[in-house]
Formats: structure tokens, sequence, C-alpha cells
């Protein structure tokens, strides 16, 4: 189930970011049907985003354990955000060293390579948090997160369930092997 990884200097120029207050109405907007079903755990609201901006801050400001990045072009337009957790122990089929990572990117925006620009972006971040593995539990229905992960060159591993009963097929960015 893998592909080969995709040359970074193929993919579009974006930069990651800390979300600022002025980008909640922005990322609101951008939440689509998919987003809300496969990222957010249901429709935010303008409250919700704010909360959440500030939430990003508190970890930063705090060391994490949850890093959540804005990706925008070069031209500054927000096109979705990607996020890494570092608490392993919050998630089933994670192990010490590993950081959970989630992204979704604005439907207009999808389809350009920017999401893929984004994980391979979001590895150098990781490797200076001291990850060795970058890991992306995906519900299987949502092929385009799987073809997404494939494209950014993680593996297919497995199949975890968490503890509520739903299914993910579970894909890893071996960080470590950088060091090799």
């Amino acid at each position: 189930m893998q592909s080969s990884r995709i040359v970074p200097g193929e993919l579009p120029a974006i930069e990651l970011r800390h979300f600022r207050p002025d980008d909640a109405a922005t990322h609101l907007k951008g939440e689509d049907k998919a987003i809300s079903m496969w990222l957010s755990g249901g429709v935010s609201t303008m409250d919700s985003v704010t909360r959440w901006i500030q939430s990003n801050d508190d970890n930063w400001a705090n060391g994490g354990p949850r890093f959540a990045f804005a990706i925008q072009t070069p031209e500054e337009e927000l096109v979705g955000m990607i996020e890494i957790n570092v608490d392993y122990s919050h998630f089933a089929g994670l192990q010490p060293g590993d950081a959970n990572v989630s992204y979704g990117l604005y439907p207009q925006c999808r389809g350009r390579g920017l999401a893929t620009a984004a994980l391979l972006q979001i590895r150098d971040i990781m490797f200076t948090k001291g990850v060795k593995r970058a890991v992306v539990r995906i519900e299987p229905e949502n092929i385009n997160s799987v073809r997404l992960a494939e494209r950014a060159g993680y593996s297919h591993t497995g199949v975890v369930t968490n503890g509520v009963g739903t299914e993910y097929l579970v894909f890893v960015d071996n960080l470590a092997r950088d060091t090799e």
C-alpha cells in the first residue's frame, strides 16, 4: 500500500505557522462535510474555532503536547491545517517516540499538492521535538487521506481500534531513518 515518496521540489511552496485569532473566520469558512466528519468531530462554530486557536496558543506556550499549524501559501492564502500530538498515550496504536499527525485542507485548496507539502515539511519540526515516528491513523472510508499518506511516503503498518470501537488504518513515517 505504499507509493514512492514525492520529491519536495516538485511540490508547491507553503509555510507552516501558528494560527492567529484573525484566522478564525477563514478556518470556519473552510470547514466542509469532510473536515467535520474526519477531523473536527462535528460542525464547528466561530466560538469553537476561536477556543481551538486559543488552546493552540496555550499548547505552544506550555510545550505541547499538541502543536497545530496553519498551512499558508506564499501569497498568504490560508489553505488548511496540520497538527501533531506528541502525547502518544492518547492514541491507539502509538508507542513512545510517536506523534499522531492530523491534517485538513479547505475544499477549494485540495488537489494542489499542498497537504503533501505540509506532511513532508512538518517532518523537520517533529524531528526537533524528538519524534521517532510520525503516525497517521485514518478511517478506512477516508480514501483521500489514505492516498495522501501514501504520496508522502508513509507505510501502511496495520489496523487499530480505539476505545469506542472506531477502526483506523495506521500509516507510519519512520523519522529515525534520517539519522541512521
